[in-house]
């Protein structure tokens, strides 16, 4: 069975989150979630990504692309750290 998030965090109604983490405290989440099509400036850009803490505030509407590259330059990124770490080379 799969759990859905009950609500967005944001209290919008033009987004059905998918998957969510929001601190303890409430104060700061990541979201993601199916837009509405009426609310998208590019109709194939579906899924709503939104970062909110004491700095950021962000909400952006990306495509199935969008988020796989974003996935990759960040895995990668915490793999070259890692190594960098684990090498000593910085």
């Amino acid at each position: 069975m799969i759990y859905l998030p009950e609500k967005c965090l944001r209290n919008k109604d033009d987004c059905k989150p998918l998957a969510q983490i929001e601190s303890t405290n409430h104060k700061s989440f990541v979201c993601c979630g199916h837009s509405d099509k009426k609310s998208r400036t590019i109709k194939r850009d579906k899924f709503r990504l939104c970062w909110k803490n004491e700095y950021v505030d962000e909400i952006g509407d990306y495509d199935e692309i969008d988020l796989t590259d974003t996935l990759s330059v960040i895995a990668q990124a915490l793999s070259i750290d890692r190594h960098i770490k684990d090498n000593k080379l910085l």
